[in-house]
């Protein structure tokens, strides 16, 4: 690959990296830095990502691919949601330093993009108003999930409610 062809390819993958709503706002030079610490993993059909209670310090941007997100009850698996092209998951990983919440698989073969918790602080270091804007970013997504989460909890007291009645 020549040069020219390089710069086309990096140009196209920068333009990729724009349809993910976690790096909304990001500039091109931001978005440049971000390119270059993502790893690119290859999951196959049925390949686990990682398990609840694996240390967190990755997380993933779908390139291509349905990733489930569950929970194991009992050896029965609770469905939390599927991540596909443009989506991301893993994102607490870059704000706790716990273990994992849920499992993931994939569901399809499917290709991720990698960023570890310390290239995410490097980079906020390095670019602190990139960085603001990602954790603003993180921030949004992390509040929509609570408020979704809060919304179903509603719901099932009021099922249970309903039930007692």
């Amino acid at each position: 690959m020549n040069k020219k062809e390089k710069v086309k390819k990096i140009d196209e993958e920068i333009e990729e990296l724009k349809n993910y709503k976690l790096l909304n706002g990001l500039k091109t030079k931001g978005l440049k830095q971000i390119r270059n610490l993502l790893l690119k993993r290859e999951f196959k059909k049925g390949e686990q990502v990682f398990r609840a209670n694996y240390p967190q310090v990755v997380l993933f941007f779908v390139a291509e691919g349905d990733i489930k997100i569950y929970l194991d009850n009992d050896g029965e698996e609770l469905v939390l949601t599927h991540k596909v092209k443009y989506e991301h998951f893993g994102e607490m990983a870059l704000i706790l330093e716990s273990t994992r919440t849920a499992s993931a698989r994939a569901e399809e073969d499917s290709t991720l993009l990698a960023m570890t918790s310390k290239d995410f602080e490097d980079f906020i270091n390095k670019n602190p108003s990139s960085g603001i804007i990602l954790l603003k970013n993180i921030g949004r997504f992390l509040s929509e999930m609570l408020r979704k989460n809060n919304e179903m909890m509603k719901n099932l007291q009021n099922k249970n409610n309903e039930k007692e009645v």
